[in-house]
């Protein structure tokens, strides 16, 4: 080609010439037509030029500052935040030393603060307890039982993931009741999945409980006071 072009054909005349001397096909005016702008303009460097990566647009402090800030934020919130791809955020966080962590699953635990309301509420009634006269009571309650799922987060490759509640079975509610005195609870159960208080249920807890305070408190059993206050429900 640059013989062709130092010669003065024109590309489509450069283009049959190689055909004819290298087979058909060699070139074709579109290519021919490229590499003679290449030399129109100085360049006649024949050699393949290296490769070079991308830019990459995200600034490694910056990231690192906001991930340490929040290192809960997914690869695409993150990309969307410095306008690339998440490819591009992938590559910065392996530059930064960031991996991705799930949290540990560990048992449920209370915060100090809810720790705290639970002692004060115990001692409230155990205040309470001397001046009432002792009934028993019955407590009925939906329990939703949560399939917490574990959510990652990106942290130096050493540091310990963060904890979370422990993963459980089922989405479904369970209907739990719960039988108690002044004296603490008596007894409890699980209504199997669908079944709630309806009057043979409840029948049937009466007749358990009446069993388990005739050994546990027959004093409550064997007096002439109201031993359970019902409300409207």
């Amino acid at each position: 080609m640059e013989y062709e072009f130092h010669r003065g054909s024109k590309t489509s005349e450069a283009a049959r010439n190689i055909n004819d001397v290298y087979g058909a096909n060699t070139t074709n005016d579109r290519t021919t037509r490229y590499w003679f702008a290449h030399f129109r303009s100085g360049y006649f460097d024949l050699r393949n030029e290296p490769r070079a990566w991308p830019e990459m647009l995200a600034d490694n402090d910056e990231l690192k500052s906001i991930v340490e800030a929040d290192d809960s934020q997914t690869t695409a919130e993150l990309a969307a935040a410095f306008e690339v791809s998440t490819k591009t955020i992938l590559v910065n966080l392996l530059q930064i030393g960031k991996v991705k962590k799930l949290d540990k699953c560990v048992p449920h635990e209370l915060n100090e603060r809810k720790r705290e309301i639970r002692v004060e509420t115990c001692l409230a009634l155990l205040n309470t307890r001397r001046h009432i006269e002792s009934y028993c009571y019955l407590w009925q309650k939906w329990i939703l039982i949560d399939n917490r799922k574990r959510s990652a987060s990106r942290l130096d490759p050493g540091s310990v993931p963060k904890q979370c509640p422990k993963r459980k079975v089922t989405l479904k509610k369970v209907m739990v009741t719960i039988w108690c005195s002044s004296a603490g609870v008596i007894y409890h159960s699980f209504l199997p999945n669908g079944i709630s208080i309806i009057a043979d249920v409840y029948c049937e807890e009466l007749t358990t409980i009446m069993g388990k305070l005739a050994r546990l408190q027959p004093a409550l059993v064997i007096r002439s006071a109201p031993l359970l206050p019902h409300h409207n429900a």
